[in-house]
């Protein structure tokens, strides 16, 4: 007796003496029945046998009988829709709001009237039941107008293809002209669709077996748990490879149940390439994500903005027809101001967007600069070609001259071949997007009116954005990808039903703009009526026919989310299946895969041969119980000396290294995170949900003081302005630096988030220029702002300086250095957080340094100035937590303050008072303390000095690797518990 549905079919096709044609639901699943069928013949294949998926078969037929040419697809459903709607906003027309844009109708009406040709709903039947609703009346109208235009071309809509095939056809029996005898295996095949196959002749396969599973499943049941996406894909591959090592059983008998294949086949197909596995899935790309698709999408974008501010570096980069990579890298270096927006027009012409710091190499500056100008104009000449309003025929003429002169000529012939193939083919299809365009142009009422260059890009982009290229042909031998409905009646060994979770089955429905599921029931059927639990046992019987299709193991895979790996929730058809194989006595276990595994059971779970080299490397440092990852790298690199991290350090770090306060204090503040900063040379952005980025509101705080402060300084100098007009002109350049309008260049948000930042900043800048005013303009204190935001050492000028006995290069920003008679001066840095611990900060040291040994400056006073909102009693200065004073300066600078440190520490006293007489002895403890950092950053001892503390670890990107913040957490846990 046959125990599936496919051997029954089988056998009905051995008795079929003059051929068979076998129609399937999808191609998908005519792929699996004709491979099926293949292994139960051995080998000895089908004589007269032909399967086809439906829409294949259609196609095949449309072109027997002459329809070929009169398809309309969904691009050209697009182009015509969008003429007709066009109509609507003429004067005279109120239908169409001027603020909703028309391609939000095209994308919706499109998908509409898809869906009623699809449900046999007829243009006159919808205008009977459109009711009042002015949008649906309008769609009512637009899909007439539709059909009329089809009718006079002569040309049928994609969605009606099936139905005009089959009457065109016209036969009533059930054999073909050549006697070929039509199977519909269609399991579920919904009334309409049998009526309209019979009209080919197809007779339904009668022959499937009850589609209840059969428990216990012998091969048992797995619960599969990883991280969402391309983990648990990678660990269904695994297991995949595993059961095949095990059994020998071959991949064609796998398969991977997925929810719908649009999200999943690509991500599972991947998967399965990584491990080495053949997929009976061919592996995709979408031609947008490729570069010729990428590229046009970026030019045809560029077109429609080349009238407004751009930053030009981000198309100029393009691939074909952008600029060579390294002169675009080298200009954006030389970049004065980063991000500039500015016409393409301007570009062109424009030759002063570099610094005007002193450059190695200005002949090559002037060469890239000569390149960008004539890359500008080029580029000009092709954007005022098509930018244009024009006719589609145009639009194509002019859009296929740009591919011809810069794709199909720069072919790049040093890929290997089969990049080659899929850029030409990613090439060809953008040809046959440009033809469809075309050949829908010929419906149009006017072909010779015009659309704007918006309209027409929107259409490509669309177009691009739907079209797959094949990166790699699917196997027969492979595994198979498929969704239920495309299983049903067939028969696998191991099947794993992918993200089986309380979303996907039954699947949530999506809601529709303007056509509800509801709505096409009810106006498709006289009295139909949508029921859910209808749609949710349908759903429910092609998932227990999927389940009865697996004749050995059965893997039901779960993701799970965020740092913890919460599991999703399962669909409540899971525990029916787990608690119907534990009733039957079968095999049923819980597979859990963490992103962290044992080293012992890492092996197992190779199934890469890079994998498998990294195993052996890492064995080799520790015994094959201990946990891999990074306590082998620490065994490695401090119980062995730290020999590897010393070796990399000294590659890197020579004396031509320059270095930074921030470089030290990263060290300082916990090695291990300087790694990357200092040895990779890397700058990490930390994660602290802002709405703008740390560095933009540095750039903000100090351009605006910066500002402020020179107001203040020239107009004390120039002595013809009262105090009082002097801050008011201060404020009022404040105010001007902080609008968008001067500081978009550096923000990194809208407009709007932006001006909610300014109004939390500007209070406290504004406070503090107040202060300092009264400071400037008293002349008892002797010190005048003389340098603002100043980096040292000047260029041109010695970069080396001795501390603690090294010779060092060195390079520092500083926010302000006010002077003094006898050269005397005080050093400022502006900071709106808390500055750091003494332990870990050397900034206002290390200025106090450079100052002393660069400018010859005796800096008296270096500290931080916290820049906030206080109530108004305490000064900025008064209230300066970090650095250190000369004590004889004190009434001066922080107005009288009193200090009572309670040691004398460079290491542990944040703001330190030093006695005139001791001033060169405290410089010299500086010094030792940045030598000290500087020596073990050389002597490469990244892995000694982590220094666990909750809340910045809470934030590090290497919290989840990093045993010190293991430790730490062990040793918080021990004490709780003593408590």
């Amino acid at each position: 007796m046959p125990d599936s549905a496919i051997c029954i079919l089988y056998e009905e096709i051995k008795e079929c003496k003059e051929g068979c044609i076998v129609l399937c639901r999808s191609t998908r699943a005519a792929n699996l029945v004709k491979l099926q069928l293949m292994e139960l013949s051995k080998g000895r294949g089908l004589l007269g046998v032909e399967v086809l998926g439906l829409s294949s078969y259609v196609a095949k037929m449309a072109k027997t009988i002459g329809l070929e040419g009169q398809i309309i697809g969904s691009l050209g459903r697009e182009m015509i829709l969008s003429e007709i709607l066009s109509e609507r906003r003429a004067p005279g027309f109120g239908a169409l709001p001027k603020d909703v844009r028309l391609t939000d109708y095209v994308s919706g009406f499109n998908q509409a009237i898809s869906d009623m040709k699809k449900s046999g709903i007829s243009a006159e039947r919808f205008k009977s039941k459109a009711g009042q609703d002015k949008i649906k009346q309008l769609l009512a109208e637009v899909y007439t107008r539709y059909d009329e235009r089809l009718e006079k071309a002569k040309a049928i809509d994609n969605s009606d293809l099936m139905k005009k095939v089959s009457i065109a056809v016209g036969m009533s029996n059930t054999m073909t002209a050549d006697g070929a005898r039509i199977i519909a295996f269609i399991p579920g095949a919904e009334q309409e669709m049998l009526e309209e196959l019979s009209l080919f002749g197809a007779a339904p396969f009668t022959g499937y077996c009850d589609v209840a599973p059969l428990y216990p499943i012998s091969g048992g049941v797995i619960r599969l748990s990883a991280r969402q996406g391309e983990r648990l894909s990678r660990e269904v591959a695994r297991l995949i490879k595993r059961r095949h090592v095990d059994t020998g059983i071959g991949y064609e008998r796998m398969c991977i149940c997925i929810p719908s294949s649009g999200k999943y086949s690509k991500m599972l197909a991947d998967a399965l390439d990584w491990a080495g596995i053949p997929t009976g899935e061919p592996i995709w790309s979408g031609l947008s994500d490729h570069p010729v698709g990428s590229s046009i999408i970026a030019f045809m974008e560029l077109v429609s903005i080349s009238g407004m501010k751009l930053d030009v570096f981000k198309y100029c980069a393009s691939h074909y027809w952008g600029m060579d990579l390294e002169t675009v890298s080298s200009l954006k270096g030389f970049q004065k101001i980063k991000g500039t927006l500015m016409e393409l027009s301007k570009w062109a012409k424009h030759s002063s967007i570099v610094s005007g710091f002193s450059i190695p190499d200005e002949d090559i500056l002037r060469i890239h600069l000569n390149e960008l100008c004539e890359w500008a104009d080029r580029i000009s000449s092709w954007v005022h070609m098509n930018k244009k309003s024009n006719t589609w025929e145009a639009h194509c003429s002019n859009l296929r001259k740009f591919i011809d002169d810069n794709y199909v000529k720069l072919i790049s012939g040093e890929l290997d071949p089969a990049s080659m193939a899929i850029e030409r083919k990613a090439i060809d299809d953008l040809r046959e997007i440009i033809d469809k365009i075309e050949e829908a142009n010929l419906l149009m009422e006017d072909q010779k009116s015009k659309v704007d260059w918006d309209t027409f890009a929107y259409s490509v982009s669309e177009a691009i954005r739907k079209t797959r290229i094949m990166k790699k042909a699917a196997s027969k031998l492979g595994v198979a990808i498929a969704e239920p409905k495309d299983i049903n009646g067939l028969a696998f060994d191991t099947l794993v039903i992918y993200e089986v979770t309380e979303s996907n089955f039954p699947t949530v429905r999506k809601p529709k703009w303007l056509l509800s599921d509801e709505d096409l029931i009810r106006i498709s059927k006289p009295g139909g009526e949508f029921c859910e639990n209808t749609r949710i046992t349908l759903e429910r019987t092609a998932f227990d026919a999927a389940i009865a299709s697996c004749k050995g193991q059965l893997v039901l895979a779960i993701p799970s989310i965020g740092d913890d790996e919460r599991k999703l929730n399962p669909s409540v058809w899971v525990a029916d299946v787990e608690d119907s194989q534990r009733k039957a006595g079968g095999d049923y276990r819980l597979v859990d895969c963490p992103r962290k595994i044992p080293a012992a059971l890492r092996y197992a779970d190779c199934v890469t041969e890079t994998e498998q080299r990294l195993y052996k490397d890492d064995r080799a440092y520790y015994g094959e119980n201990k946990p891999f990852g990074f306590e082998a790298l620490k065994t490695r690199n401090v119980d062995e000396g730290g020999a590897r991290l010393k070796s990399a350090t000294g590659k890197v770090i020579d004396e031509s290294y320059v270095w930074t306060p921030s470089k030290i204090n990263g060290f300082l503040k916990c090695s291990l995170s300087a790694v990357t900063g200092i040895l990779l040379k890397m700058r990490e952005d930390e994660e602290y949900e802002e709405m703008v980025s740390g560095k933009a509101r540095g750039n903000m705080v100090h351009n605006a003081l910066k500002v402020a402060i020179d107001v203040l300084t020239t107009m004390r100098k120039e002595r013809k302005a009262t105090k009082e007009q002097a801050k008011k002109a201060a404020i009022e350049a404040i105010e001007r630096t902080l609008s968008y309008s001067e500081s978009y260049k550096y923000s990194d948000a809208s407009e709007e988030i932006w001006k909610l930042v300014i109004a939390g900043t500007k209070p406290a800048l504004v406070a503090f220029i107040a202060e300092e005013a009264d400071y400037i303009f008293d002349e008892s204190i002797g010190f005048l702002p003389r340098h603002t935001e100043i980096t040292l050492p000047f260029d041109g000028a010695e970069s080396t300086i001795s501390i603690d006995g090294m010779e060092i290069c060195c390079k520092a920003r500083i926010d302000r250095i006010d002077t003094a008679e006898g050269d005397v001066c005080a050093i400022y840095d502006y900071k709106t957080g808390n500055p750091l611990q003494a332990k870990e900060d050397i900034q206002v040291e290390f200025y106090a340094i450079l100052c002393k040994k660069l400018l010859g400056y005796k800096p008296v006073v270096s500290m931080y100035l916290k820049i906030e909102k206080g109530d108004g009693k305490v000064l900025t200065r008064v209230a300066a937590k970090r650095g250190f004073i000369v004590e004889e300066y004190k009434d001066r600078l922080v107005y009288a303050r009193k200090f009572q440190p309670k040691s004398m520490d460079v290491s542990t006293t944040s703001f330190l008072p030093l006695k005139e007489e001791k001033y060169d002895y405290w410089i010299s403890q500086y010094e030792g303390k940045i030598g000290n950092a500087i020596r073990n950053i050389r002597a490469g001892k990244f892995l000694e000095g982590i220094n666990p503390e909750e809340h910045n670890c809470g934030y590090c990107q290497r919290k989840n690797f990093c045993w010190g913040k293991r430790v730490f957490s062990q040793v918080d846990n021990v004490e709780s518990a003593g408590e």
